[in-house]
């Protein structure tokens, strides 16, 4: 951009400026008051320069600060939103852990022993249906400390472990 370009650039603003003055509506923009301040650092640029340089805002230390630190910006944003986006399944992942270990506490230790041994159960015979898993609930009644090992047991023997 030349002198004479900065020139008319900055006399544009200059009236705009005076007409936005008159008007109530448009005299608490600040937009035009910081076109008016941009227009005038770059008019007072030029005359500090070597006879004939153009405005280039590629070489405006200011300007490229200024680009500079809106990339800054996005790029916090941007890292912002990405470690925003598995909040939703961390929370729901901690909100149903915790409150299946509030439940677990609000359970009796048979009832609880009754529960893992139907889960394993369920595992290892899919299709079964309730009444063929009576059987669970006999054992938790008649044997409850036995419950828990039977379910710790049937749990080693569908993972295949010993």
């Amino acid at each position: 951009m030349t002198a004479g370009a900065v020139a008319a650039a900055l006399g544009g603003a200059r009236f705009d400026a005076r007409r936005d003055s008159r008007h109530e509506h448009l005299a608490d923009d600040g937009h035009g008051r910081a076109e008016l301040a941009e227009w005038e650092r770059i008019d007072q640029l030029l005359p500090a320069a070597a006879p004939g340089t153009v405005y280039a805002p590629d070489s405006d230390d200011v300007v490229q600060a200024e680009l500079a630190a809106t990339r800054e910006a996005e790029l916090r944003e941007a890292a912002r939103i990405a470690a925003r986006v598995d909040e939703p399944q961390a929370l729901r992942e901690l909100g149903a852990r915790a409150a299946r270990e509030a439940a677990a506490g609000l359970l009796s230790p048979p009832l609880l022993a009754h529960a893992a041994v139907l889960a394993e159960l369920a595992h290892l015979a899919p299709g079964a249906g309730v009444g063929r898993l009576a059987f669970a609930a006999w054992l938790v009644i008649t044997e409850p400390e036995a419950a828990g090992d039977v379910a710790t047991f049937l749990a080693c023997a569908r993972s295949g472990q010993r």
